[in-house]
């Protein structure tokens, strides 16, 4: 007996392993709007909030998913009055939220996730009080002298007076 159970399970295991990526076989035969044997593509759900640098929430924000890999925008919705949100349906693969105005212009992006069959991401999109690169973009300058001043480049300021430690 046991031996008859354990070889029904490893057919079951070889047939779920011969399957498409990413497809699962609906097996519900007294399910009247499902065929024996069809094939559906198994995907996953994002869901989020939008808030302000102060965590308030932003309401009826505009959200565009963007694919990375392709770039294309692959779904758009409107969060609710609490600043939350939901994508569905969404194809496994690499993401990023995007916040929008009415223009289309990009006003806060959310990180980068993956997304993998069935399952739900839950991410964070936070206004700032300055634009989304101004960090980055601070960030890289500062991280740009400190790497120049370790590697003895000398900076010269107004007047050829040396403005690193090393001259």
């Amino acid at each position: 007996m046991k031996r008859v159970v354990f070889a029904r399970t490893a057919a079951m295991a070889v047939l779920v392993a011969l399957l498409p990526a990413g497809h699962l076989v609906r097996a519900h035969a007294q399910d009247p709007e499902v065929r024996l044997g069809e094939t559906i593509r198994a995907e996953g759900t994002v869901t989020g909030r939008v808030v302000n640098h102060d965590d308030t929430p932003v309401p009826n924000a505009l959200l565009r998913l963007r694919d990375v890999t392709t770039g294309q925008t692959v779904q758009t919705t409107e969060g609710d009055k609490a600043g939350r949100f939901t994508f569905v349906r969404v194809p496994p693969g690499s993401y990023i939220v995007e916040l929008v105005d009415r223009r289309g212009n990009i006003l806060a992006v959310g990180q980068m996730f993956g997304i993998t069959p069935l399952k739900t991401v839950t991410t964070l999109i936070r206004l700032t009080s300055s634009p989304w690169y101004a960090g980055f973009f601070r960030n890289a300058a500062l991280l740009a002298v400190a790497s120049a001043a370790a590697l003895g480049v000398t900076a010269r300021g107004n007047g050829g007076q040396p403005a690193s430690g090393r001259s």
